[in-house]
């Protein structure tokens, strides 16, 4: 790696890379590089728990030899961040996990759902992973959303919910973190409670919280720059050993 700074973004259930394409944008006009992961690929689509995620990236990070780099995740994507924090790999500088919750509990009715129906799953969390406001006046975003989540192969979905589901390890794994941890916060997140992203900011000792109100799950839809303005800062603190 050079000297510029560098984020690793891992994106979440039944997502890809290409969520963080407005935010890459942004932190990278600051200077900032990134790498966006690709769990799907990664996996070779087998279904896989945070754990086992969690070693992918690990491993993937260690093949394009980065160092001090800031790792961000969001939703799912927040819960291996957390994991592989825990891990304290040489290479890792800096944590941000973004709309994570303890617990990350799915609904039985929404596991069956991605299991059963999964257009019906896809129409669902793209409605709830946004405001209400957003949602009234950007329904083409919606739509767009739904057809991401539709473009993953089939059964990524229902799996990933179910690795979120089992996951209990978020608070202990967090304690063990040894680097800045700063978590996002989404004042108006349907999916993942606020509240619940405050039980691991308090778990996590110095850990630090930005919360973006009025903000839906899909921050990086909602609020690419101010998610960009904390990566940005936590990408320069790792670089710096901060």
């Amino acid at each position: 790696m050079g000297e510029r700074p560098a984020i690793v973004f891992v994106h979440g259930a039944g997502d890809s890379p290409a969520v963080w394409a407005d935010v890459g944008k942004l932190v990278e006009a600051h200077g900032v590089d990134w790498h966006a992961v690709d769990l799907v690929a990664l996996s070779g689509g087998r279904p896989c728990s945070i754990e086992e995620y969690a070693g992918l990236v690990v491993e993937e990070v260690e093949t394009r030899d980065l160092d001090q780099v800031a790792l961000a995740g969001h939703s799912m994507g927040s819960l291996i961040t957390i994991e592989v924090g825990g891990r304290q790999p040489r290479w890792l500088g800096a944590v941000v996990p973004i709309c994570v919750g303890y617990p990350m509990a799915v609904s039985e009715d929404l596991l069956t759902i991605a299991r059963d129906d999964p257009t019906k799953a896809h129409q669902l969390i793209a409605k709830w992973s946004h405001d209400r406001a957003f949602f009234a006046d950007h329904p083409e975003a919606i739509e767009a959303h739904a057809a991401a989540i539709a473009g993953v192969p089939e059964g990524t979905l229902a799996d990933d919910l179910a690795a979120c589901d089992a996951y209990g390890a978020t608070l202990d794994r967090g304690r063990e973190i040894d680097r800045p941890v700063t978590v996002v916060v989404a004042g108006n997140d349907r999916m993942v409670p606020p509240d619940a992203g405050r039980t691991v900011v308090d778990a996590i000792d110095g850990a630090a919280v930005v919360e973006l109100a009025g903000v839906g799950h899909r921050v990086q839809a909602e609020a690419p720059e101010a998610v960009a303005e904390v990566l940005v800062v936590a990408a320069r603190e790792a670089a710096a050993g901060v």
